[in-house]
């Protein structure tokens, strides 16, 4: 079984559950593929989208995970012997394949997570520990090229961690000039993904720097509103405190503009510990955000799982 958590959808209507997507092609290799929407999109597209909240949606693809084997035990399909799970995301998706890896290897009961058998997880180019991430954006004054990525968080924690935020507003996050752009009332539009919150963010700022979007609270390590954040940001941390049993591999290309290499290179000694169960893959080509993804979903398509796996995990 192949678990597959997309890219961010630029538009709803091509959600998993409102279209095929192009990946079910590897289901012609002996393979049942299982592709859950994110929250806020599909066919829950009129709630707000829940971008960081990387537990969540752990639970919701382990469920979906579960219903697969009730669907293939009710259609009578026998299952090869040997079967595993394996479990792959790119971008907003590698940060929810790593938050299902962590969820079946430290929450799930043990009857469940050995009907699963989770072989391994390929996660690219993702947001593993939001808050470190936000962390390390505002000691180098640039959010890369999409500020939307930050901004998107935010607007996901106020949604799924509404108690650890209750004290505060969305416009205490953001800066005088930011609101004076009304950048509040376009974060309070819940049905804009990524792409249209980009085109909006362009049509009224060109700047990256974080000082520019938050306000001094937001910036303040030690400040109230920070820590409130951190509390909210940890729930869905998916690095800290806990080394893999199954194989974990980062793939994450060097030159990212979008989620920066150093955030990899702070969770890959997280997770990787004393033992070999999480490897860490440069992609050659370097590239950007996008070109690396392409290069990731070509060989996903290109390559067998067998030498994918034997690909990113030799020495």
């Amino acid at each position: 079984m192949l678990v597959y958590h997309r890219i961010m959808a630029p538009e709803y209507k091509i959600a998993p559950s409102n279209s095929i997507p192009i990946e079910a092609v590897l289901a012609a290799d002996n393979t049942v593929c299982v592709f859950p929407d994110y929250y806020g999109c599909g066919i829950t597209e009129r709630e707000p989208f829940a971008y960081t909240a990387l537990n969540y949606h752990a639970r919701c693809a382990t469920d979906c995970v579960l219903a697969a084997f009730k669907i293939i035990k009710d259609t009578g399909t026998d299952l090869n012997d040997g079967f595993y799970t394996w479990n792959v995301g790119y971008s907003q998706g590698g940060g929810f394949a790593l938050a299902m890896h962590k969820y079946i290897e430290t929450s799930l009961p043990d009857s469940l997570s050995c009907r699963i058998n989770l072989k391994w997880s390929l996660c690219g180019d993702g947001v593993y520990s939001p808050i470190e991430l936000y962390k390390y954006t505002l000691t180098k004054k640039d959010m890369g090229s999409t500020p939307s990525v930050y901004l998107k968080g935010l607007q996901s924690i106020f949604y799924s961690h509404e108690e650890c935020l209750r004290n505060f507003q969305l416009s205490d996050f953001l800066s005088d000039e930011a609101l004076g752009k009304k950048l509040d009332s376009v974060l309070l539009y819940y049905d804009d993904g990524l792409w249209e919150l980009d085109a909006k963010l362009d049509k009224l700022v060109d700047c990256s720097d974080p000082n520019y979007y938050f306000s001094q609270m937001a910036l303040d390590t030690s400040s109230p509103l920070f820590k409130a954040m951190t509390t909210a940001f940890d729930l869905d941390d998916c690095a800290k405190d806990w080394h893999p049993v199954s194989t974990v591999v980062l793939y994450h290309s060097k030159r990212d503009n979008c989620i920066p290499y150093q955030h990899v290179s702070m969770v890959y000694p997280m997770l990787a510990g004393d033992n070999g169960n999480c490897r860490l893959y440069t992609p050659i080509i370097s590239g950007n955000h996008v070109q690396a993804g392409i290069l990731f979903f070509a060989e996903l398509l290109w390559f067998s799982e067998d030498k994918l796996f034997k690909k990113y995990t030799k020495p």
